[in-house]
């Protein structure tokens, strides 16, 4: 009976990290999630022309201005928007569809943020 009760145990403690991650990872997804409250600071970001997508999430993740790479990653591919080189200014309270915007050229004024 011992061995069955923490059996069920860390099924239930498996289960609960599990749903909270898929909740964390969701909501970076699909929410609006910036690394700073207020107004940040900027930073000037470059992409070079040929860098993947999964390479501008990493060094966004690196330089501070996202939250995670893959959440990032799978929003800028279910928006279907082709990431542009350039240099652009970021700021660490841009949330993720604000960033989208800017690096995929499709940013309307207001948005935060400048190329």
């Amino acid at each position: 009976i011992f061995l069955n009760v923490i059996f069920y145990i860390a099924i239930v403690y498996m289960v609960i990290k599990a749903s909270r991650y898929a909740y964390t990872f969701s909501y970076q997804v699909f929410g609006s999630v910036s690394v700073t409250k207020g107004t940040g600071y900027d930073k000037d970001f470059i992409i070079e022309k040929g860098e993947s997508t999964m390479n501008v999430a990493g060094n966004l993740q690196r330089e501070g201005l996202i939250v995670d790479k893959y959440s990032f990653y799978t929003r800028a591919k279910i928006s279907n928007r082709k990431i542009l080189p350039g240099k652009y200014k970021l700021n660490t309270s841009m949330n993720y569809d604000g960033i989208l915007d800017l690096i995929t050229g499709t940013a309307t004024e207001g948005n935060g943020g400048t190329k």
